[in-house]
């Protein structure tokens, strides 16, 4: 093959490639802010997050990161979240589903 045939190719190539990547029009994405307080949305996290474990009685993998979510609510309600932290505690000592299933329920009437 010659030179100007590979250049051509490339070139060819890279143009495809661009039209292909910059689309057919230039539609805009408008983000929405989230009007919720971030520990109403916290809370709000937590809750559903507990209402799965609830339903499933399953904790293991499901109760990560949780801990943190219950000490960023420390910094507004310390009560709160100092009941909720013991009770993780409880989740995370038990593989019971029926206890994890209570235990969950009970975090989730306190939020």
């Amino acid at each position: 093959m010659n030179l100007r045939y590979q250049i051509l190719c490339l070139g060819l190539g890279l143009s495809f490639c661009g039209v292909a990547l910059s689309g057919c029009g230039g539609s805009t994405v408008k983000v929405e802010s989230q009007s919720q307080p971030a520990e109403t949305s916290g809370k709000e996290n937590l809750k559903k997050r507990l209402q799965a474990i609830a339903e499933t009685g399953s904790g293991g993998s499901g109760l990560s990161g949780m801990r943190e979510s219950i000490l960023e609510l420390k910094k507004t309600e310390p009560e709160l979240a100092n009941q909720l932290l013991t009770e993780l505690g409880k989740l995370e000592k038990t593989s019971n589903a029926d206890v994890i299933k209570k235990v969950a329920s009970g975090m989730i009437e306190k939020l």
